[in-house]
Protein backbone atom coordinates (compact mmCIF):
# COMPACT_ATOMS: atom_id res chain seq x y z
CA UNK A 1 0.00 0.00 0.00
CA UNK A 2 1.00 3.29 -0.82
CA UNK A 3 1.63 5.82 2.02
CA UNK A 4 0.67 9.16 1.44
CA UNK A 5 4.11 11.03 2.21
CA UNK A 6 5.17 8.73 -0.99
CA UNK A 7 2.84 10.26 -2.69
CA UNK A 8 3.26 13.45 -1.98
CA UNK A 9 7.43 13.34 -1.70
CA UNK A 10 7.56 10.99 -5.24
CA UNK A 11 4.77 12.38 -7.18
CA UNK A 12 5.65 16.31 -6.85
CA UNK A 13 7.93 18.50 -6.62
CA UNK A 14 8.12 21.74 -3.74
CA UNK A 15 5.21 23.34 -5.35
CA UNK A 16 3.68 20.39 -6.51
CA UNK A 17 -0.29 19.21 -5.58
CA UNK A 18 -1.80 16.11 -5.04
CA UNK A 19 -5.51 14.96 -5.23
CA UNK A 20 -7.16 12.53 -3.30
CA UNK A 21 -10.61 10.75 -2.87
CA UNK A 22 -11.68 8.11 -0.33
CA UNK A 23 -14.14 7.16 2.36
CA UNK A 24 -14.20 9.88 5.03
CA UNK A 25 -13.36 7.63 7.57
CA UNK A 26 -9.76 8.92 7.39
CA UNK A 27 -10.92 12.41 9.10
CA UNK A 28 -11.75 10.88 12.51
CA UNK A 29 -10.92 7.41 13.47
CA UNK A 30 -7.60 6.01 15.53
CA UNK A 31 -6.21 4.05 12.56
CA UNK A 32 -5.42 7.20 10.25
CA UNK A 33 -4.30 9.46 13.10
CA UNK A 34 -0.61 9.43 11.20
CA UNK A 35 -2.23 10.30 8.11
CA UNK A 36 -4.01 13.37 9.56
CA UNK A 37 -0.82 14.11 11.04
CA UNK A 38 1.23 14.28 8.13
CA UNK A 39 -0.90 16.13 5.81
CA UNK A 40 -1.34 18.77 8.52
CA UNK A 41 2.70 18.90 9.24
CA UNK A 42 3.81 18.50 6.08
CA UNK A 43 1.58 19.98 3.67
CA UNK A 44 -1.19 22.31 3.03
CA UNK A 45 -4.90 21.27 2.75
CA UNK A 46 -6.25 23.75 0.40
CA UNK A 47 -9.76 22.71 -0.59
CA UNK A 48 -11.88 19.75 1.37
CA UNK A 49 -15.05 18.54 -0.08
CA UNK A 50 -17.04 16.30 2.45
CA UNK A 51 -19.63 14.58 0.01
CA UNK A 52 -21.12 11.94 2.27
CA UNK A 53 -22.83 8.78 1.50
CA UNK A 54 -23.21 9.25 -2.10
CA UNK A 55 -23.04 7.27 -5.35
CA UNK A 56 -20.33 8.64 -6.75
CA UNK A 57 -20.18 6.32 -9.35
CA UNK A 58 -16.61 5.56 -9.74
CA UNK A 59 -17.24 1.82 -9.16
CA UNK A 60 -20.38 1.03 -10.43
CA UNK A 61 -23.83 2.34 -10.15
CA UNK A 62 -25.39 0.78 -7.50
CA UNK A 63 -22.19 1.68 -4.83
CA UNK A 64 -22.51 3.85 -2.27
CA UNK A 65 -19.42 5.70 -1.09
CA UNK A 66 -18.84 7.72 2.24
CA UNK A 67 -16.52 10.39 -0.07
CA UNK A 68 -14.28 12.83 0.75
CA UNK A 69 -11.97 14.82 -1.84
CA UNK A 70 -9.19 17.19 -1.02
CA UNK A 71 -6.40 18.86 -2.71
CA UNK A 72 -3.41 19.37 -0.30
CA UNK A 73 -0.56 21.09 -1.48
CA UNK A 74 3.54 19.77 -1.01
CA UNK A 75 4.22 23.55 -0.17
CA UNK A 76 3.28 24.62 3.18
CA UNK A 77 0.74 27.94 3.50
CA UNK A 78 -0.59 30.43 5.90
CA UNK A 79 -3.59 30.76 4.39
CA UNK A 80 -7.09 29.00 5.26
CA UNK A 81 -8.17 25.87 3.88
CA UNK A 82 -11.40 25.57 2.00
CA UNK A 83 -14.00 23.32 3.30
CA UNK A 84 -16.98 22.23 2.10
CA UNK A 85 -19.69 20.28 4.57
CA UNK A 86 -22.12 18.58 1.39
CA UNK A 87 -22.79 15.45 4.13
CA UNK A 88 -24.77 17.40 6.33
CA UNK A 89 -28.55 17.24 6.07
CA UNK A 90 -29.45 17.08 2.70
CA UNK A 91 -30.40 14.35 0.15
CA UNK A 92 -28.40 12.48 -2.18
CA UNK A 93 -30.13 14.06 -5.06
CA UNK A 94 -29.21 17.39 -3.76
CA UNK A 95 -25.47 17.31 -3.26
CA UNK A 96 -24.34 17.76 -6.33
CA UNK A 97 -26.06 21.34 -6.70
CA UNK A 98 -25.30 22.49 -2.96
CA UNK A 99 -21.87 21.76 -4.13
CA UNK A 100 -22.07 24.16 -6.62
CA UNK A 101 -23.79 26.79 -5.32
CA UNK A 102 -21.41 26.42 -2.28
CA UNK A 103 -18.30 26.47 -4.70
CA UNK A 104 -19.82 29.50 -5.95
CA UNK A 105 -20.70 31.32 -2.92
CA UNK A 106 -16.78 31.14 -1.50
CA UNK A 107 -15.38 32.45 -5.21
CA UNK A 108 -17.54 35.54 -4.62
CA UNK A 109 -17.47 35.77 -0.88
CA UNK A 110 -21.31 35.40 -0.22
CA UNK A 111 -22.20 33.70 3.41
CA UNK A 112 -22.99 30.02 2.90
CA UNK A 113 -23.39 27.54 5.72
CA UNK A 114 -21.50 24.94 4.39
CA UNK A 115 -18.55 26.82 3.72
CA UNK A 116 -15.59 26.79 5.94
CA UNK A 117 -12.17 28.86 6.31
CA UNK A 118 -9.82 26.83 8.69
CA UNK A 119 -6.14 27.71 9.80
CA UNK A 120 -4.44 24.15 9.59
CA UNK A 121 -2.98 25.12 12.78
CA UNK A 122 -6.46 24.62 14.53
CA UNK A 123 -6.59 20.57 13.45
CA UNK A 124 -3.74 20.44 15.71
CA UNK A 125 -5.83 21.64 18.86
CA UNK A 126 -7.83 18.43 18.74
CA UNK A 127 -6.07 15.42 20.33
CA UNK A 128 -5.46 12.72 17.66
CA UNK A 129 -5.63 15.41 14.55
CA UNK A 130 -9.18 14.60 13.73
CA UNK A 131 -9.98 17.33 10.42
CA UNK A 132 -13.29 18.53 12.55
CA UNK A 133 -13.66 21.88 10.49
CA UNK A 134 -17.02 22.99 11.32
CA UNK A 135 -16.68 24.08 15.10
CA UNK A 136 -16.74 27.36 15.65
CA UNK A 137 -12.96 28.44 17.47
CA UNK A 138 -14.81 29.22 21.13
CA UNK A 139 -15.91 25.08 20.99
CA UNK A 140 -12.34 24.16 20.07
CA UNK A 141 -11.05 25.85 22.60
CA UNK A 142 -12.82 23.87 25.00
CA UNK A 143 -10.39 20.76 24.30
CA UNK A 144 -7.21 22.93 25.36
CA UNK A 145 -8.57 22.95 28.93
CA UNK A 146 -7.85 19.63 31.24
CA UNK A 147 -8.72 16.46 30.28
CA UNK A 148 -11.16 14.01 32.05
CA UNK A 149 -8.26 11.65 31.89
CA UNK A 150 -5.59 13.43 33.98
CA UNK A 151 -7.74 13.61 36.86
CA UNK A 152 -8.84 9.82 36.78
CA UNK A 153 -8.09 6.28 34.95
CA UNK A 154 -11.17 5.13 33.02
CA UNK A 155 -11.16 0.91 33.71
CA UNK A 156 -13.36 -1.67 32.84
CA UNK A 157 -16.22 -2.43 35.32
CA UNK A 158 -17.53 -5.48 35.77
CA UNK A 159 -17.64 -8.16 32.22
CA UNK A 160 -18.85 -11.46 31.24
CA UNK A 161 -15.75 -13.06 29.49
CA UNK A 162 -14.85 -15.08 32.35
CA UNK A 163 -17.07 -17.81 34.30
CA UNK A 164 -17.61 -16.86 36.86
CA UNK A 165 -20.50 -13.92 36.25
CA UNK A 166 -21.92 -15.93 33.00
CA UNK A 167 -24.54 -17.94 33.37
CA UNK A 168 -26.74 -19.74 31.14
CA UNK A 169 -30.77 -19.84 30.46
CA UNK A 170 -30.91 -23.17 32.19
CA UNK A 171 -28.72 -22.43 35.00
CA UNK A 172 -31.54 -20.12 36.85
CA UNK A 173 -33.77 -22.25 39.04
CA UNK A 174 -37.71 -21.28 38.13
CA UNK A 175 -38.63 -18.93 40.37
CA UNK A 176 -42.25 -17.70 40.91
CA UNK A 177 -42.82 -14.41 41.13
CA UNK A 178 -45.35 -12.65 43.45
CA UNK A 179 -47.19 -9.06 42.01
CA UNK A 180 -48.93 -7.08 44.77
CA UNK A 181 -51.17 -4.57 43.66
CA UNK A 182 -52.19 -1.81 46.19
Amino acid sequence: MLHLSNVVRELTDETGYVALIHPHTFMFIKTFEDVRKYIIQHTHIDIMVDYGLDRVNLFGTGILLDATWYVISKKKKNSDGLYFNITANQQERAKQSSLELSYDDAIYNRRNERVYLLAQEKLKIIEGFPFIYWISDRFREKFRGEKFGDHVKAKKGLGTENNRFFRFWWKFQKTTFQIIIY
